[in-house]
Parts: C-alpha cells; structure tokens; sequence
C-alpha cells in the first residue's frame, strides 16, 4: 500500500475534515451533525417507548416492537443484500446457479423473526434500567460514529463504492458492541449492585416483584417473568462482585448486553447508510450505482406489500400470541396456588399471608384509642385564664393600697422594685390553681396515649408469634410483601398529643400539681415586663415618693404648732417637748393622709390603663395557648 498516496488523500484540519473521492469531497463536520440529530431523535423515542412498554395495552406493545424492530431488520437486509451482491459478482450469465444463489427470502424471514425478538428482549430489558445503564446506553451514538467513521475512511479508497459503507458497518458492528459490553461491565464493578441476597432464588423473586405493576400486555408480562431469571441470576452475581463470583458476574452481563449494544448499532446503521442505497433492497442484486428513482408501480407494490404483512400477517398473529399468554398466564396462577406458598416476610423471618394487614388493622384501632378532647380543653381553658384575669383586680388593690406603696417604696430603697413587682403578680395569678382541670385533661390523654401504644406493642409480639411461619411442607415459598421490624414496632401515635408532650412538659409525661398555672403565670409576667408595664410604675412611684417628702415637711410644721399648744397645757411637759412630740405625730398623720390622697389620685388615673396592659398580655397569652393546641 502506497501510505505517502492515502496520507495525501485524507486531510485533517481544525474545522472541517474531508475526503476526497474522485471529484466528490464530503463534509464530515455536516454528517457528524446530521448524525447526532436523527441518533439523538431515534434514541429518545426508545426511551419514550421502553417508559411504555410494560403498562400499556396489547396494541401499543405491538406498534412499539415493530417500530423499533424495523431499523434492525432494515441494516440486516441492507447487509444481507450487499453481501448476495459480492458473492455473484463472479457470475458472467444469470443462469440457474444464479437465481439458485441470489435469493434472499431465507435469510429475509431469519431477519424478521430476530429483529422482532431483540427488540422485544431490549424494551423488557429497558423497563429495568437505572441511570447508570441509560448513560451508557446513550453513549453508544459517540462511540458507534467514531468508529465507523474511521472504518469508512480505511475502506473508502481500499474498496469497489458499493462495499465502502457496508464493510465499514459490519466492522462496526462487530468493534462497537465489545468496547460497549467492556464499559457496561467496567462500571457495573465501580458501581455494583448494592442489593445483596442469601440466595439465587431469593434475587429473582426480588426481581420478580418488580413486575406487579405490569398491567397491560399478558405477553409482555409473562416473559418479564422469565427475564426476572436472567435478571436474578445477574443481580445476586453483581451483590457479589470482588468474590468467587466475578465471572459469572461478567458471563452474566455480558449475554443480555451484546444483544442490546449490537442492536443499538444495527440501528443507528440505518441513519448512515445512504438514503438511494436503501434501493438496492428492492432492485435487482448489481454492484453498479442505484442512484436512480424506484418506478411508482414498484413504489405502490412494496406498499401494498408492507401493508398487508403489518394489517393482516403480523397484528393478528402478534394478538392471538397475547391472548394465548392470557390463557396461560390463568394455568400458571391456578398452578402456583397449589405448589407455592404465599408468604410475608419482616426482616428475613416469614409469617402468613395476611399478618401486615392484621398489623395495619391494629395501628388503626390503637389510633383510634388516643383522644385529646379538643372542645373540653378549650373550655377548660378559656376558664382557667378568665380566672387569673380576675385575679388583676386583687394585685390592682394590693398595688393601691397604703401597705403596698409604703412596701414598694422600702423595695425601692433596696434596690428589689422591680423583682418585687414582678413576684407580686406571679403570685396573684397562681395563688388558686387556675389550670388544674386542663391539666387533668392534658394528663389523662397522654397517660392514654401512652397506655394504648403499649398496648399496640404487646399485641404485635403476639400477632408475630402467632403467625411466624417456619416450615413450609416442601412448598416453594413465594413472599408477597417486606417490611423491616422496626417499622412494625413503631406504634402510632397522636400527632397533637405529642406536640403538647413535647411542648408543655418537657420533663415527662406528668408534671407537679399547680406547675401548668405557675408556667402560664410566668409567661404573662414575662409578656408584661416585655411591654414595660411595671417599669412605668416604678418610675411614677419615684415622683410619688419625691414629692411625698414635701408633704411630709408640712406636716411635721402643723404637728410643732399643735405641740406647742398640748405643752401649755399638760404640766410638766413644756411647750419644747409638747412641739416634738406634736411634729411627730403630725408628721405620721399628714404624711399618711397625704399618701392616701395621691394613692387615690393615682388609681382614678392609672388603674383602669395599668389593668388594661395586663389583661392584654393574659389574652396574648389566652390566644398562644389555644394555637398550641390546635397546631
């Protein structure tokens, strides 16, 4: 081979590669285009179909086999065909040996009967595939395109024009598949099932579950279940990869993945040929060019002839296979009864069948044992704080009185107004125990929940005891539905008596007589202090207590007067100690006297505010409580 020749025939560069054939020069850089467009189209109307297949009806399954059959079937015939051309391209006469040797019609029907079956293998195949296998089912268009594009450029100048494009697709088809197959295997080992199984029978019933929502066709069913072996087989190979089960992890792939890599390339082999190529399936077996137009009779014949295989051979006999599954899948049911065991299976140990729903029955019952009597509860509670609002008054009068203001002012001295203030209406509020019903309320549902989930557990032990199965009398067993014993062993449990649970009594399930009342009394202290209400009555009480020691000063002068007087009187006492002792007891006199008159004016001012801020922040509080409950 002249290698200077070929390097000078085939040019590369930055954008645009070509080969130059004669004076025909093809742009790459456009095919490769194309290619990825109808690749792309043709790809993602599978993925619609297999999304399909297995839940809709006969009639979908039917048109979706033959639409994905067909493109395998036509590379096949085109191969076929080119073939039969080379092998009587020796022929000088077309004789008798020549008609012997140039019929197709065998190996057309062998092409028929595989393309149908691929393709039913594939979407059965494809209802089961993750991520993982879509991606590289998708890959299959780069790596397919690059190879047969190198392949045509090794042949395109090495053969006679009609070999180039068929040559460079069975190569194709024979490359593409392994390099495939080797990166299906390769990731299955870096991303290996990490479902794992004690046995082979126990993968392909796992497989097997996943069909229960197969409804549609009877045929497409029945054979999922005997691909549910394959895929069994695979399954419990792949959970034990990196083991003694290597091999057969990699036989076991590799038998369903050769049939779906090579019919992907058979497929995408249909976007490469070209479109006046496709006539030498009808035209007579000749290796000169068929560039030109069918005649419209030869056009109408094939029609009428594809027609009539698709309306009156291939859906009547494709529906008498379904409904001839339907009557067989009715023996297989009936025979399975008789030799399989139906069973339920809770983390590895079996029960009857039926033992799930006897579970379920009982959550639902125990559910409906825990009660929280919303309506008594907020009636309790709307008593309980219309109680501490009517206890505002009492701390209002202890507030206005001459003992409280004389209380305060010593506190104030002190430093303790405010803690003092604060305490004094803490006390008020609790001082009856406003909450004591709502808490009984509150205690008895959660004692009842508490009961009734222990209850729940009780019963299960005796529902798993009861229904434990451990010898199956040489049936084969067949499990129906899994669960973990965890979540058998949760009970059920009230949503808002956990939520008040959590909220109200953080250190238990009971708390100490009176401690609702004490938690509901501090919160509206706190609501109170917050809106500052006790800080402007300690401050007003400092102006009251400034100008109380004018009063004070006018009093003791009164008292000295009237002291003076009683000395002149009482002998042996003197008008000096007469004067003393009278500004003292006038000084205590006009000094109570005047508090009490600014006490009152005070109150006629202030209360009816000073009462409104705390009734205020007990409704806050009223509303909160409520939400609680109700959330």
């Amino acid at each position: 081979m002249d290698y200077g020749y070929l390097w000078g025939i085939v040019r590369y560069n930055d954008t645009v590669h070509t080969v130059t054939t004669g004076n025909k020069e093809v742009n790459f850089k456009n095919e490769q285009l194309i290619f990825a467009i109808k690749s792309s189209i043709l790809m993602l109307s599978i993925y619609f179909i297999a999304s399909k297949f297995a839940i809709e009806r006969s009639w979908f399954v039917a048109l979706s086999v033959f639409i994905v059959s067909l493109p395998v079937w036509l590379s096949g015939v085109y191969t076929t065909t080119i073939k039969k051309i080379k092998h009587l391209s020796g022929f000088v006469n077309k004789g008798l040996l020549f008609n012997l040797f140039s019929g197709r019609i065998f190996q057309v029907i062998f092409l028929i009967i595989w393309a149908l079956f691929s393709s039913f293998f594939m979407l059965i195949q494809f209802y089961s595939y993750d991520n993982i296998q879509w991606f590289i089912f998708f890959l299959t268009i780069p790596v397919f395109w690059l190879i047969f594009s190198y392949c045509k450029k090794l042949t395109t100048h090495e053969l006679k024009p009609y070999l180039v494009v068929n040559t460079a697709l069975e190569w194709t088809r024979m490359v593409c598949p392994l390099i495939m197959l080797t990166i299906y295997i390769v990731l299955n080992f870096i991303f290996p099932n990490v479902q794992s199984f004690e046995s082979i029978h126990d993968a392909i019933e796992f497989k097997k579950q996943a069909l229960q929502n197969m409804n549609g066709s009877p045929l497409v069913y029945e054979l999922s279940r005997v691909l549910a072996i394959y895929d069994g087989f695979k399954a419990y190979a792949l959970a034990g990869i990196g083991e003694e089960s290597r091999f057969a992890a990699i036989l076991i792939l590799s038998i369903g993945g050769l049939i779906i890599f090579y019919n992907a390339c058979a497929m995408l082999s249909c976007l490469v040929i070209p479109s006046h190529e496709y006539r030498r399936l009808v035209n007579p077996l000749t290796p000169v060019d068929n560039s030109k137009n069918l005649p419209n009779p030869n056009i109408f014949f094939i029609s009428a002839i594809a027609t009539f295989i698709f309306i009156f051979v291939y859906i009547p006999i494709f529906s008498y296979i379904d409904s001839w599954t339907l009557e067989i899948q009715k023996v297989r049911v009936v025979i399975e009864s008789t030799v399989t065991a139906k069973v339920e299976e809770i983390d590895g140990f079996v029960y009857q069948i039926g033992t799930h729903q006897e579970i379920d029955k009982l959550k639902n019952e125990t559910l409906k044992k825990m009660n929280l009597p919303k309506q008594l509860l907020n009636e309790q509670v709307d008593r309980a704080f219309d109680k501490l609002e009517g206890k505002v008054g009492n701390y209002l009068d202890w507030y206005y009185s001459l003992q409280g203001e004389y209380t305060r002012i010593y506190k104030m001295l002190t430093g303790e107004l405010d803690t003092y203030m604060e305490n004094q209406l803490k006390n008020t509020l609790q001082n009856e125990d406003a909450f004591k019903d709502v808490q009984a309320s509150v205690e008895k549902a959660i004692s009842e929940h508490d009961a009734a989930q222990q209850e729940y557990l009780n019963v299960v032990k005796i529902i798993l005891e009861k229904n434990k199965v451990s010898d199956f009398g040489g049936y084969t067993k067949k499990i129906l539905k899994q669960s973990s014993l965890a979540s058998v062993f949760t009970p059920p449990s009230h949503r808002d008596i956990i939520n008040i649970k959590s909220r109200m009594f953080a250190t238990g399930t009971t708390v100490a007589i009176g401690s609702m009342t004490a938690l509901i009394s501090k919160k509206i202290v706190t609501k109170v202090i917050g809106k500052g209400t006790l800080k402007l009555a300690s401050k007003f009480l400092a102006k009251v207590a400034a100008s109380e020691i004018i009063g004070t000063g006018g009093g003791a002068a009164a008292g000295a007067t009237a002291g003076a007087a009683i000395g002149s009187v009482v002998p042996g006492i003197g008008t000096a100690i007469g004067a003393a002792v009278g500004g003292i007891l006038g000084g205590f006199g006009v000094g109570i006297a005047t508090d009490a008159a600014i006490l009152k004016l005070e109150e006629v001012y202030s209360r009816d505010n000073f009462k409104k801020e705390i009734i205020n922040s007990i409704e806050d509080s009223r509303r909160e409580f409520k939400e609680s409950l109700a959330q």
